[in-house]
């Protein structure tokens, strides 16, 4: 899954350097508002995409003074049934014992 992330990482780092690299010619001929339109939405697709894979990489939850959390959002898990996700943000979780 790490494999996965860092290649969409890199896939997505080559499509904003390309952006900055053709943003002048879109200004000379007039398309730079149609061209940022596009690379906006590149960006936030594969920002989406990035958060996605990124949670199901399990990560450890942390103890608050009463409860463990979820590494990510905060909140509150049930060790008892040691959930393998956070019912509310989705992330993978990685219990000790796991």
């Amino acid at each position: 899954m790490q494999e996965i992330l860092d290649n969409l990482k890199a896939f997505h780092k080559a499509g904003m350097d390309e952006y900055e690299d053709t943003k002048y010619v879109a200004l000379v001929l007039g398309k730079h508002k149609a061209l940022q339109d596009v690379w906006e939405s590149f960006d936030k697709t594969f920002c989406a995409a990035e958060k996605a894979v990124e949670k199901q990489i399990p990560k450890n939850p942390w103890f608050d003074v009463e409860d463990w959390c979820c590494p990510v959002c905060g909140v509150a898990l049930d060790e008892s049934t040691k959930d393998n996700h956070c019912y509310y943000c989705g992330q993978a979780i990685l219990w000790e014992s796991d």
